[in-house]
Formats: structure tokens, sequence, C-alpha cells
């Protein structure tokens, strides 16, 4: 009898062990961290040779013309009456490495070290209305047209550095004339710039900050508030120098990362979260709700072009991103409503602008974090 029991006692002890072991694979089966999905591709469409050399480029696009900097003193223009295959109709030279692009209606402009050029396009032509405007000893980053102004960030050459803004009036569009310049104390260096209402928002690179101008008084823009920008990634000084606005959320990129600020203070930008850790992401663009990416590489990924999904602009998600070749991801793209334009080197690629997906009612706020 006892050998019944004990032998029951053993049986029943390795079922309850068994249990017990299946039990926990079960919990831990749940609570498993699913492999992450792989986004879709970006479709590629075409790829035109630009005849550049290797090297860094820029991309702007209007309704019909697209204008493609070369790592040298050259500028492309393409006619995009046949979207899918950009026509070049002409090249120009200018004064040296074209460091900013931006567009208002028929007018290009285009800016280095030291000039700024306007170019005004007709139906089958380029001109350039006025040979070069000098801004000496300035280095113009980033060009913004808004409400009849140009704006051009800036930072003085050398050693000692010193940001501004070159505030130009679009009376005349052939010919920007200079109204007013905004200066910051030495070393910072404006890298780019974002406008909303009457408030100017500045990336200084080279002083780790955020600034703020009031322009009520377009030509006495006033400080109104500054603060330094942390790096909650890495002991590294996070360096501002890609700075975009969407909705209520201030999007502010340095080489390896993104911070989101909110602008429900719109004196007073609040940081929110890292949109995500990155490995040099090299030029951004905002159309729409859509964020384009170009970066040499992301999360020990390969260069690509990525595009973002930012109609929660507090939440934006991966949509897509190119997984084709051996991509050189320190161009800047552009693009329209249909085709993304993306120089890389000699090429020039033409991708397809991925569909937003249905939006489910939970992430239809846009504009509050």
């Amino acid at each position: 009898m006892s050998h019944m029991l004990t032998r029951r006692w053993v049986i029943g002890g390795a079922v309850s062990a068994i249990l017990l072991v299946t039990a926990g694979l079960t919990v831990k089966w749940l609570n498993r961290t699913p492999p992450p999905v792989k986004p879709p591709a970006v479709e590629h469409v075409a790829t035109i040779m630009t005849g550049f050399p290797f090297g860094g480029q820029i991309a702007e696009i209007n309704d019909a013309i697209l204008c493609v900097s070369g790592p040298s003193n050259r500028v492309n223009f393409y006619s995009l009456t046949n979207p899918t295959s950009p026509a070049l109709f002409t090249s120009i030279e200018v004064p040296g490495t074209t460091k900013a692009i931006t567009h208002s209606g028929q007018y290009f402009y285009l800016s280095g070290e030291g000039w700024l050029r306007t170019c005004s396009l007709g139906n089958d032509s380029l001109v350039i209305t006025n040979s070069e405007l000098l801004i000496q000893s300035n280095i113009l980053a980033r060009l913004k047209v808004r409400n009849g102004y140009l704006f051009a960030a800036a930072s003085t050459p050398g050693r000692v550095k010193q940001g501004r803004v070159f505030i130009f009036s679009l009376a005349d569009p052939t010919a920007p004339r200079l109204v007013s310049t905004l200066v910051s104390p030495p070393q910072s260096g404006f890298a780019d710039i974002e406008l909303r209402n009457n408030l100017l928002y500045v990336a200084d690179y080279y002083g780790k900050r955020i600034e703020v101008y009031d322009l009520a008084d377009i030509q006495n823009p006033r400080r109104v508030h500054s603060q330094t920008v942390e790096n909650r990634h890495c002991s590294t000084p996070f360096e501002p120098w890609r700075m975009l606005l969407k909705d209520n959320a201030l999007y502010l990129q340095d080489d390896d990362s993104w911070q989101v600020f909110s602008l429900t203070d719109p004196m007073n930008p609040t940081y929110h979260f890292d949109l995500q850790a990155a490995s040099d992401v090299e030029g951004s663009q905002l159309l729409g709700d859509l964020l384009l990416w170009s970066a040499s590489g992301v999360s020990g990924e390969p260069p690509g072009v990525l595009v973002y999904d930012c109609r929660n602009a507090f939440n934006p998600t991966l949509l897509a991103r190119t997984d084709f070749g051996q991509f050189n991801g320190y161009c800047w793209g552009a693009m329209n409503s249909q085709y993304i334009y993306q120089p890389d080197g000699p090429s020039l690629h033409i991708l397809k602008v991925p569909e937003l997906p249905p939006v489910s009612r939970k992430s239809q706020s846009t504009s509050t974090p």
C-alpha cells in the first residue's frame, strides 16, 4: 500500500511540475516581445543621371520645376512636365557651394557663403534677376519665405561664431531688399528657422539652444525666449541644426536624433519626447502629413529615405522606407503630392509617395500632445 502511495506522490509531483513549467512557458510566450515589423518599401519609379560627382546635394521643387544643386558651384533645373522623367532644361553657375534653396511661385532663391541669388522661371527659360546679393562673411545656411519676406538663417565662419537672421522684403520678388537683421551673442550659429504667426523660432547649432523672436515689428525683432536643448540619449551635446513645424509640434534635429517640443505656450517650447534615436539624419522635409528623412544610416540600418505619417504630430509612425542599392544619405530630397525626388551623388531617384492608411478614431488628435 505504501509503495502505491509513494508512486502516486511521485507521479502527482511530476505532473504538477510539468504543469508549472508549461504554465511558465505559456506566460513567457504571452509576454514575449513581437519581432519588429519591417515597413513596406518606398516604390522606386526611375533613376536619372545628374552629371554631378558624389557629394552632398539639395533639391527644391515648385509645381513644374525641380532645382538640384551639386557639391560644387553648379545648379541644375529640370522640367517636370513628365514627373517620372525630369528633363534638364538649363544649368547655371553660382559663386560657390549652394547651402540653401527655397522658392516662392516662379522665383527660386539660392544662397551660400556670402551670397544670395534670385532666379525667375518662365515657361521654358530661366533668368537670373540679380547677379548676386553679397552678404559678406556670412554663411547663409537656410532660407524660408513667409508673408512676403525672405528669411535667411546664417552664421559667421571662423572660430568665433555669431548667429544672424537676415530678413528681406519681397515687395519686388526679383530683388530681395534687406530690411532688418537679428544678431545673437558670440559663439552662436543659426542653422535653421521656422515661423508661426508673429514668432520666429531659431535653431542655434553652436549655442545648442532654441531661440524665439517676436516679429510684430519686422524692422525691430525682439528676442523673447532662449533655452538650452539637452541630449537625453548620450553625454554628447545636442546641436540643433534642423527645425520643422507641424501643427502644435516643433521638431528639432541634430546629427543623431530628433526631439519634439510642444508649442502649447508658443513663447516657451516644452520638451515632449524623442521621435527616434537615429544615426546621421542628413535632410528632412514636411509636406502636409508626411515627414521625409534622408538618412545616411538609421538604427543600424543602411542609408535611405524614410517617410513618416505625421497626421498625429506627437506620434509620427514610420510609413515606408527605401530598400535599394547603396544610397548616399548625405543629400536632401524634395517631394510633391505624388513623387519624391532624391539626389544621390551622380543619380537622382524618383520615388512614389506612399499612400496614407485610414486613420483610427483613437489617433485623430493632431494638435495636442
